[in-house]
């Protein structure tokens, strides 16, 4: 019989209140407890069991930046240890940026992490967090290693998981991204990894838009980054203003790594297709290939946190790591 263990970091499926909030710990344990075929931490009577611990504090998944992507990270090793596979609970909000951010965390983990959540809490009438439990629950005693979402009847990759729906129980896709997790980084260590990690690094995502001023830029740029993913137009274009491009620029004479995506939900980015996407290659940027904003933040963040050179981190974020 598996044995799993249960990660709660808060979300919607633990929240009650008015307004909405996550519930502690220990009384999400009580009331899962309740629920028909979860008692004792056996599903459905025996079919597989699991222990649940708590994130302390557990947060609404709007709370969460990088450090707690580090902490799910460690807490999910440590547990992983001694069981089959972890399921990690999170709020729906950012559960796609945890679950990019986990995938290169935790590349060449040996077990299955599976994230799922809710759109409504576990306590509200026709919940789908019963629905969502049992699939994550089902999967992460699959026993295929690798980091993925379980929810609204589906298993998606982790990595280029996206919320497409802010109520609706089908709430996620993967436009991009594939359950393959092949690349570089799968047969890594990812506590050596871990242990690399510093949580102060910071990295910044910029969604362009029409009418955009080199201003804006600036005032991103300004911050202490040491990163920045431009969501760029179509193919990996952008405007062209003498003063814009004069800002990536000084970033990247600075140390800046920054990375071009596309807005677009599917295709790659092709720099120096267009002369607007050319001037972004003369001003130091790499393409992001066909990751979403949300893959190429996380991975960006990861490998600027482990201490990698801006040559090297351009290089990787060029390269499949954990099959993006």
């Amino acid at each position: 019989m598996p044995t799993l263990h249960v990660l709660y970091t808060g979300g919607t499926i633990g929240s009650a209140g008015q307004p909405l909030q996550p519930m502690a710990g220990e009384d999400f344990s009580r009331l899962l407890d309740g629920v028909p075929g979860f008692a004792g931490g056996r599903l459905d009577g025996g079919e597989l069991t699991w222990t649940l611990s708590c994130l302390e504090p557990p947060l609404d998944s709007a709370d969460m930046a990088p450090p707690d992507w580090l902490r799910i990270a460690r807490a999910t090793l440590e547990r992983s240890a001694g069981c089959d596979g972890v399921v990690v609970l999170h709020g729906t909000d950012t559960l796609a940026w945890t679950a990019a951010a986990l995938s290169f965390l935790l590349a060449g983990i040996p077990t299955p992490v599976v994230l799922t959540g809710s759109q409504r809490p576990l306590a509200a009438p026709g919940t789908d967090a019963i629905d969502n439990l049992r699939l994550a629950l089902r999967d992460a005693a699959s026993g295929l290693p690798g980091v993925r979402v379980a929810f609204g009847g589906r298993v998606l990759p982790a990595v280029g998981v996206l919320k497409i729906d802010a109520a609706a129980d089908v709430a996620f896709d993967a436009p991009r991204g594939s359950l393959s997790s092949v690349g570089d980084w799968a047969d890594s260590n990812p506590a050596e990894r871990l242990a690399r990690i510093d949580p102060s690094v910071r990295v910044a995502c910029l969604h362009l838009y029409p009418g955009i001023e080199p201003a804006t830029l600036d005032a991103v740029l300004a911050q202490p980054v040491a990163g920045l993913v431009l969501a760029a137009y179509g193919a990996g274009n952008a405007p062209s203003a003498p003063a814009f491009l004069a800002s990536l620029r000084k970033a990247h004479a600075r140390g800046v790594t920054i990375v071009v995506v596309t807005q677009a939900l599917r295709g790659v980015v092709r720099l120096g297709e267009y002369q607007t996407g050319a001037g972004l290659e003369a001003a130091g940027a790499v393409s992001g290939g066909g990751m979403s904003p949300v893959a190429a933040c996380a991975k960006l963040w990861v490998l600027r946190a482990q201490g990698y050179s801006q040559a090297d981190t351009e290089a990787l974020m060029q390269r499949s790591l954990v099959g993006e």
